[in-house]
C-alpha cells in the first residue's frame, strides 16, 4: 500500500512520482498526496470522467475512430434500409457517445439510464445543454419510469425489455420528430441540408454543432451558401 509506496521513494531517491491513468488512477494519486507523498497525476483516459479536466489524453483519439466508424456505417445502413446500433466504450460517463454521434452524424443517441438515476438525468441535461441536435432517447427498467420527467430533457423513454418492434417504431417516430422540425421555416435562418446560417445572429450550426467563425468567414459562407 502505501508505505510500501513510501519506502521506493526513499530507498530509489525520487523527487516526484508521475501516475498516468484514469479515475483508478487517479484515485490513488489522491491517496498518496493525501498521506505526504509528492506526486503528480497525468489524466489519460477515453471515458473523459476525470473531475476538473476538460479533455483527457486517449478522448479526442477514441472520439475519431468512433465518428469514423459511425460515418462508414451511413452508407451501408441507407443502402440496406436498416437500423444500426453503434456502443462505445466510456464506462459510467456519455462524452465518447455524445461527440462520436455529433460529429459522425448519428441519427440517435442512446442514453444507458437503468441504474444511477440522478447522475444520468444531470448527464441527459448536460448532453442536450450543448446543442445536441439528434433525438435523445434513454433506456430505463420499468421501475425506472417514475423518476423520468421534462426536467430530463429527452426525446422519448425505452424499456429495457421493449422488443425489437417496439425500439423500432420508437427510434423511426424519434427521428421523423426531429426531421419535421428542421424543415420548419424559422425567420432569418438559412438551411442548406445539415448546415443551418443565422443571418440576424451571424451564426451557423452544423448538424446543431456552433462553428466558430470569424465574421470574414461567417460572410464567405453566407455567400457560398446563397
Amino acid at each position: 500500500g502505501v508505505d510500501l509506496v513510501r519506502r521506493a521513494v526513499e530507498l530509489h531517491r525520487l523527487d516526484c512520482i508521475i501516475a498516468i491513468g484514469g479515475e483508478g488512477s487517479m484515485g490513488v494519486v489522491d491517496d498518496l498526496h493525501r498521506d505526504g507523498i509528492p506526486v503528480i497525476g497525468v489524466p489519460k483516459t477515453i471515458d473523459n470522467d476525470i473531475v476538473g479536466t476538460t479533455s483527457c489524453f486517449g478522448f479526442d483519439t477514441a472520439v475519431d475512430f468512433a465518428a469514423e466508424a459511425i460515418d462508414r456505417l451511413h452508407t451501408t445502413a441507407e443502402a440496406h434500409k436498416r437500423i444500426m446500433v453503434v456502443e462505445v466504450m466510456g464506462r459510467y460517463a456519455g462524452w465518447i457517445a455524445l461527440h462520436s454521434g455529433v460529429a459522425g452524424g448519428a441519427d440517435v443517441i442512446l442514453l444507458d439510464a437503468r441504474r444511477e438515476l440522478p447522475q444520468r438525468r444531470d448527464l441527459s441535461r448536460l448532453l442536450r445543454a450543448t446543442g445536441l441536435a439528434a433525438p435523445l432517447l434513454v433506456i430505463v427498467t420499468e421501475g425506472g419510469l417514475a423518476a423520468v420527467n421534462a426536467e430530463w430533457g429527452i426525446d422519448d423513454v425505452l424499456i429495457d425489455s421493449a422488443g425489437p418492434a417496439e425500439v423500432e417504431a420508437r427510434l423511426r417516430l424519434a427521428i421523423g420528430r426531429t426531421v419535421v422540425a428542421d424543415e420548419t421555416e424559422v425567420d432569418g435562418e438559412m438551411r442548406l441540408g445539415d448546415l443551418t446560417i443565422d443571418e440576424s445572429a451571424y451564426s451557423a450550426r452544423i448538424r446543431g454543432r456552433s462553428l466558430d467563425l470569424t465574421f470574414k468567414e461567417f460572410e464567405l459562407l453566407r455567400f457560398l451558401a446563397t
